[in-house]
């Protein structure tokens, strides 16, 4: 059983870690999983707080052999892709894509991961199969706030395979949708990309 004195310590560290404040959050965690090493929410967001990122991952490595059916599981998995990609190896972020997907498809991070996955392709020239990763996504989440990214991602693969006029097509429907604020300077600025490089003016 958790001692009260302990169990605020906890607690404090998440409330801590939800208002932003990681450096304190951190240090609350650190404290708190010194003295219960098998807590999953503690390693879990300890993962989150810490500042290196190297060492942020290996924590996420520790709580996925640790508690690899624990509701956060996927949430790690999804993290340690998340610093692969940031640091280039858009491969090894997509076997741990692949692998949350697998592994947790129900998980409400299918969304996000199916079009990370997308991206994995996409940084290796792979438009082809990042084009249907990101068709894959829109079709099964329509609603998800990152479907307007997905069909950007779509854009982008036409555009690297040089097929100017689909890439126009789609980036044309894309703003007609009222979800595209978010994408919308991207989707205009591949457009522009796209005309000029049919040698074309963009219509007005």
């Amino acid at each position: 059983m958790v001692s009260p004195a302990w169990g605020d310590l906890l607690s404090e560290g998440l409330a801590l870690f939800e208002a932003g404040e990681h450096a304190k959050a951190h240090e609350k965690l650190s404290a708190y999983l010194a003295s219960h090493p098998d807590s999953p929410r503690a390693l879990f967001y300890l993962g989150r707080t810490e500042t290196d990122g190297a060492q942020a991952q290996e924590l996420f490595r520790m709580f996925m052999a640790k508690h690899p059916k624990h509701e956060l599981a996927d949430d790690a998995l999804f993290q340690i892709a998340q610093y692969y990609y940031a640091r280039g190896f858009y491969v090894t972020a997509r076997q741990h894509l692949l692998r949350l997907l697998d592994t947790y498809p129900e998980s409400n991070l299918g969304d996000r991961a199916l079009y990370r996955l997308g991206l994995t392709f996409l940084a290796t020239d792979e438009f082809e199969a990042a084009r249907k990763r990101f068709a894959r996504m829109m079709k099964r989440h329509p609603e998800s706030p990152w479907t307007p990214y997905a069909k950007m991602g779509m854009v982008d693969a036409y555009f690297g395979e040089e097929r100017y006029e689909k890439a126009i097509r789609v980036a044309e429907s894309l703003l007609t949708e009222k979800k595209n604020d978010p994408v919308k300077s991207n989707v205009l600025y591949a457009l522009a990309q796209c005309y000029d490089k049919l040698g074309k003016k963009v219509p007005a």
